[in-house]
């Protein structure tokens, strides 16, 4: 992970141990000094703008123009994927990019068109729409992105990077791949497929098998060739990252280059191509006439109320998984160059960068994992590379659109098909089955339901469980009894065998929080462990196992309940509570008092405070000592026993009690 400011905010504990001591503050120059740290903040180019230098220039120029020849078909053909007429990918990545520039942490972030949120435009825009009304409509979904980020950003909600586990993108990501790459199929075989809400990878698979009778065959001459090519050249460049020690070098270089612009490449091959077969009558879908110039500004992005009730979820869910695609390369290109990524600066970066794009018929723009590399590996140093590749972007809208006439849509299919081949991650479904088994499951079922559902509804399904199973873990943590080992320390007696309880006390952990959730069952598990000690302890006595009377001797019936609370880091106000009632309940019916070890510094206070408001006593001691100390404790406030003769009950070893004596480290049957 990369390095992320604005997340998580130091609490009084955390900030003593980070902040030093520096003395007397000079409190002249403060409001100054506040004043221009939030500039710089808001600002981000005006923290490198001072050390910006010759060399970062020629990295920012080189990796600007290469990203920027990417950008042009690429954002062309993600348009074509959200059901939008070409140049409106050419408009979402021009003037957000340059917004971005001014705002943006990220000084490596690709800003533009993503195949996923592209997705998931489409399938929120109706196919049946007019292209104007689906341009408004995108325009919309840009707005509410933007305004959603932006005032998240505001109220410092960074912290939203934390809200959708790994698994869940993962799985959603690669299930998203798979939908897409089946929504370009049409193209590639020249098939018109009507949009499918539910299980649209099926239904397409098999629409297009039952027409492939049909199928344009110049089209898939094409579309697959274009595959194979990109394909070959990228397979080479993984290969090959270094020039030959020996022999020529031209070759190599020449392949790398092609590899570097492979997009720009593919789609002027596929363009002259298609016109030169046009010319002898062989026909291949194209994208036509495309206006030359940028969009002019209007405010039909700004959706009225009952407009902005229909988009309001869908856009707050591209919201949330562009800005978290966003951050996860953003951290990946901090942690490379050693920088600082602000969360809450990028939510700010990134919504202002769709809310002005939207007026410019512009369709949401996020972070891209292809060209955040590319700018990566390439050599930019700042924001400013993302600029230049804007302005590649405007003067092909200016210079460029006629020869797109003859772009063919599969062409641009192919580039989406190989593009997405970094989306499906088989490897993340093996790791997850052979290291954790509850995100595995996860991770299958968000896949599922968003090849079956939809992408909106399989990413709120994987939320949501991934959420749910966090509660029920809460809800349902470890307890465990301990005993002392041979070798000394306090140990769960079902994890190792020769940890050895002693019936005048019970030592029991909990390894969680206390709080609501999971405040009544604490109490049950403590409850039926002083049962369990009672049971063990009387069996002890009986001096006929057949007889079934029970010795009426307690003196080796537990005395103290000793919780080790090492784990418990908070205790809310139904936990407080539990433990008082369960303190109460344990000391009127069992005449057995508590003792709290290894207790942390906010548990002990809140403990007190309880005391004090309730107005009884919940342990006898409270202490931030060790289990050691404390069974020291327990031992020295039992009366008149004598120390050298009890016996110590260790777990049952194959359905025997064992019994050692406390002054021996050894194991007899009984």
């Amino acid at each position: 992970m990369g390095v992320v400011e604005g997340v998580d905010e130091l609490d009084e504990v955390e900030r003593r141990t980070f902040e030093e001591d520096d003395g007397p503050v000079d409190c002249s120059n403060m409001a100054y000094t506040k004043i221009c740290n939030g500039v710089r903040t808001l600002f981000p180019p005006l923290q490198w703008i001072p050390e910006y230098s010759r060399s970062d220039l020629k990295g920012d120029l080189t990796s600007g123009i290469t990203v920027g020849c990417m950008l042009v078909p690429q954002s062309m053909a993600y348009a074509v994927l959200a059901d939008l007429p070409p140049q409106n990918g050419l408009y979402a990545s021009f003037i957000g990019l340059v917004v971005y520039s001014l705002f943006g942490t990220s000084r490596q972030l690709g800003l533009g068109p993503v195949a996923v949120v592209a997705l998931m435009v489409s399938s929120t825009l109706d196919p049946n729409d007019s292209d104007d009304d689906r341009v408004k409509q995108a325009s919309q979904l840009a707005f509410v992105v933007g305004l959603v980020l932006f005032i998240l950003g505001v109220c410092r909600a960074g912290i939203l990077v934390n809200f959708i586990s790994h698994s869940v993108m993962s799985a959603f990501t690669s299930a998203a791949g798979i939908t897409i790459g089946a929504s370009q199929l049409k193209y590639l075989f020249g098939i018109k497929v009507p949009r499918y809400d539910r299980a649209m990878v099926i239904q397409t698979v098999v629409k297009i098998l039952s027409e492939i009778h049909d199928a344009n065959g110049w089209a898939v001459i094409m579309g697959f060739t274009a595959i194979i090519v990109l394909i070959m050249l990228r397979l080479y460049k993984s290969k090959h990252p270094k020039p030959p020690e020996e022999g020529c070098k031209i070759g190599w270089y020449t392949i790398i280059g092609l590899a570097d612009f492979s997009a720009l490449f593919v789609a002027t091959v596929c363009t002259i191509w298609a016109y030169l077969w046009s010319e002898v009558g062989l026909n291949v879908e194209t994208v036509g006439d495309i206006p030359s110039g940028y969009s002019s500004p209007s405010t039909d992005a700004i959706p009225g109320l009952s407009e902005m009730e229909e988009i309001f979820i869908v856009s707050c869910v591209i919201a949330l998984v562009g800005y978290l695609e966003s951050m996860s390369v953003s951290q990946i290109m901090a942690s490379k160059f050693q920088y600082k990524v602000n969360a809450n600066q990028e939510l700010i970066a990134i919504g202002a960068a769709n809310l002005v794009a939207s007026l410019f018929q512009a369709f949401p723009a996020v972070g891209s994992f292809s060209r955040t590399a590319v700018h990566g590996n390439v050599g930019a140093k700042t924001t400013l590379a993302g600029t230049i590749s804007a302005c590649i972007v405007l003067g092909a809208l200016y210079v460029l659109t006629p020869l797109f006439k003859h772009l063919p849509y599969t062409a641009l299919a192919a580039m989406i098909e190989v593009a997405v081949l970094n989306l499906v991650d088989v490897g993340a479904f093996v790791e997850a089955y052979k290291l954790h088994k509850r995100d595995f499951v996860v991770m299958v079922v968000t896949f599922v339901f968003t090849i079956g559902l939809g992408v909106k509804e399989g990413l709120f399904i994987g939320i949501g469980l991934s959420i749910l199973l966090v509660v029920q873990h809460s809800a349902f943590p470890r307890c465990s009894i301990h005993g002392r080992r041979p070798s000394g320390g306090y140990r769960d007696v079902t994890r190792f065998p020769d940890a050895i309880e002693d019936p005048r006390f019970i030592v029991v952990c909990l390894h969680a929080k206390i709080f609501f959730a999971n405040a009544n069952r604490f109490g049950s598990f403590v409850g039926k462990s002083v049962i369990r000690a009672q049971k063990k302890a009387r069996a002890l006595r009986k001096n006929d196992p057949e007889n079934p009377t029970v010795d009426d001797d307690k003196s080796l019936t537990p005395k103290w309940l000793i919780l080790d609370a090492r784990a418990i880091t908070d205790i809310d106000l139904s936990g407080l509570h539990s433990v008082a009632e369960m303190s109460s309940a344990l000391r009127k019916k069992y005449d057995i008092q508590i003792v709290i070890c290894n207790v942390s510094d906010k548990a002990e206070k809140q403990i007190k405070q309880a005391e004090e408001v309730l107005g009884h006593q919940i342990a006898t001691k409270v202490t931030t000592n060790d289990t050691e100390v404390a069974v020291e404790y327990c031992i020295g406030q039992i009366p008149d026993l004598d120390i050298s003769s009890p016996e110590i009950l260790s777990p049952k070893v194959d359905n025997q009690l064992t019994i050692v004596s406390p002054g021996r480290a050894r194991h007899d049957s009984a």
